[in-house]
């Protein structure tokens, strides 16, 4: 059994780990909970000064975390998105909407009793498979997805629908800062996560929905240090790019199209 100091040397930890991921400063958060000086949050912070059951609730609403995260014992760590963002932009904060979107969307669907079926789209790949000729297969992958989720001669009109309702993807639009384009996660106790900025031209969100789709399925294929912190076209990122292309514009389908405005089944520049 944890004795009552410990409990607390916990829950103080906690405070300050939950400011320091949501991305606030202590003036900052001080001034969002109604404290006159950030030294009151910084009281609490170390101990000094004892919180009473609202202010805990505020932290837990800024922070966007559950009660639970700062009076249980155990949590577990938070897991981390793939970021597709410039090099300067802080995504603490957003990361943590995010993954509190996530969470709440999760504890739904076990009231609910929904079943997550997001691991019918994985693959039986591996690092090898992307060794020879990468783009090659991130193309053939793209075709066979297509294939494999019925998205028709329009993909893009049906790509998040199919994903939303047959896979139970969990796909939040948000309104993000330049810089931001999107994030991707796959977690065993939040299933899978697609963040989307609202922002962008709609060709832009379909694209980007594809390019995590790549993420998602190849979640294990790749290293996070091999993807990169998103701000670089790594290598994985460009067969990400190629896979979204091939997902989004089948070759078959686009061949037909041709085909209906060309003469003799002969292509010219301007017929495309």
């Amino acid at each position: 059994m944890i004795s009552k100091g410990k409990e607390e040397e916990i829950l103080n930890k906690r405070i300050l780990a939950a400011r320091e991921t949501a991305g606030f400063s202590i003036t900052q958060a001080a001034q969002k909970l109604g404290f006159k000086n950030y030294q009151t949050l910084s009281a609490i912070e170390k101990g000094a000064r004892k919180m009473n059951a609202h202010e805990l609730i505020m932290m837990a609403r800024l922070y966007g975390r559950t009660l639970d995260y700062f009076l249980e014992s155990d949590v577990a760590p938070d897991p981390v998105p793939l970021w597709r963002k410039t090099t300067k932009t802080d995504i603490n904060q957003i990361q943590r909407q995010f993954l509190s979107f996530l969470e709440n969307y999760s504890n739904l669907e076990h009231l609910l009793g929904l079943k997550r079926r997001w691991k019918d789209i994985l693959r039986n790949y591996d690092r090898d498979d992307f060794s020879y000729n990468g783009f090659e297969q991130a193309g053939k992958l793209g075709a066979e997805i297509h294939i494999f989720l019925d998205l028709g001669s329009r993909p893009s009109l049906n790509l998040l629908n199919v994903l939303e309702n047959k896979l139970r993807f969990k796909i939040l639009h948000m309104p993000l800062e330049d810089g931001v384009s999107g994030a991707s996660v796959v977690d065993n106790a939040l299933g899978v996560g697609i963040l989307i900025n609202a922002n962008d031209a709609p060709w832009r969100r379909n694209f980007d929905l594809a390019h995590e789709l790549f993420h998602i399925i190849t979640w294990n294929v790749f290293s996070p240090e091999e993807i990169g912190n998103g701000t670089t076209k790594t290598r994985p990122e460009q067969y990400a790019d190629i896979f979204a292309s091939s997902l989004l514009l089948p070759e078959n389908h686009l061949l037909d199209a041709l085909k209906e405005i060309s003469a003799d089944n002969e292509f010219r520049l301007i017929d495309i």
